[in-house]
């Protein structure tokens, strides 16, 4: 935890509190006096809908996202971020960088069904966890103070365990895709959403 009147700089830990700061703060939890607070929701190319809290002060912000997919699917994924963007009341410019955790339950039942009382993690319980991590840029305007929309374009890279099948839990729509190995699958995406 990191508490500060003034500071100019950095404050990385689990909460940062300032009373006056210039520069970021990196953490779960960061009150300063000019934070700003929305949430996003937005759908990309891999056919997940994402929500967001994006917060922090008006040139850096922090991310805490849930995503899941239909009723076909019960994929979902949960991540932090964390970006720079422009300090501007209407416009929209920002890049950031996260990293999710995606999930498959259903993958994970019929691990535990073919392994019953098993302690040791199995290659079908590491198919069942992949690693994302995307950089994004966005572009977006505020129709109204609070309501706003936006898009922009990703990176994107699929890690997948180590010792497990090789399982991908995700892929872009029309598979534009490159495998580098069994283990790493990256692309460029797009996405598209709503600020309030």
């Amino acid at each position: 935890m990191n508490i500060a009147d003034r500071i100019e700089g950095v404050q990385f830990g689990l909460i940062n509190i300032a009373d006056t700061m210039t520069g970021p703060q990196i953490g779960l939890v960061n009150i300063r006096p000019d934070s700003r607070v929305f949430v996003d929701a937005w759908t990309d190319e891999t056919g997940l809908s994402h929500l967001g809290l994006n917060y922090g002060s008006p040139g850096w912000y922090n991310m805490i996202e849930l995503a899941g997919r239909g009723q076909d699917s019960k994929r979902f994924a949960l991540g932090v971020g964390f970006g720079g963007r422009l300090p501007s009341k209407r416009l929209i410019l920002s890049t950031d960088i996260s990293a999710l955790l995606v999930g498959d339950p259903d993958r994970l039942d019929q691990a535990e069904k073919s392994n019953p009382g098993s302690d040791t993690l199995t290659a079908d319980h590491k198919d069942a966890i992949n690693g994302l991590f995307r950089a994004r840029a966005t572009v977006g305007w505020h129709l109204w103070s609070r309501l706003a929309v936006f898009g922009g374009a990703s990176w994107n890279i699929l890690a997948v365990p180590e010792g497990g099948h090789g399982s991908r839990l995700l892929r872009p729509y029309e598979s534009y895709h490159w495998d580098a190995n069994k283990h790493v699958r990256m692309w460029p995406g797009v996405f598209l959403g709503i600020r309030i």
